[in-house]
């Protein structure tokens, strides 16, 4: 009885190697290969396509915020813009009571709370 086990130990060890040298065990090392080279693959494919759709909304080229667009025209701007690079509609004054940077848009100064009206 021990031979027989011996032999069938004998035989599974050389099954063993068998299968890991002719594909199944060397298999389990590519698959993390694959798996993180299909994660870089669809990453850049998603920036890719963003970045398409976002340059079709966007004609900005020094990196306008998405998210702001100018009330006049509809071009991208950022809000730390006093014009529009677009149209050049004024879209920020300065208060003339306290010479801050207050919208366009607004009837009162937020810091002096003088009356700023809708000056252009």
């Amino acid at each position: 009885m021990g031979v027989d086990a011996l032999e069938i130990i004998h035989k599974v060890i050389i099954i063993e190697r068998k299968i890991m040298y002719c594909g199944i065990g060397w298999a389990h090392e590519w698959h993390f290969f694959w798996i993180i080279a299909t994660v870089i693959i669809v990453l850049a494919v998603l920036a890719f396509v963003t970045t398409l759709r976002q340059g079709g909304k966007s004609a900005f080229p020094l990196g306008a915020s998405l998210g702001a667009s100018c009330p006049a025209c509809g071009g991208a701007i950022k809000n730390s813009f006093l014009r529009c690079p677009h149209c050049a509609v004024t879209l920020k004054s300065h208060c003339p009571s306290c010479s801050k940077i207050v919208e366009t848009a607004w009837r009162y100064c937020p810091f002096c709370r003088a009356d700023v009206g809708k000056t252009q």
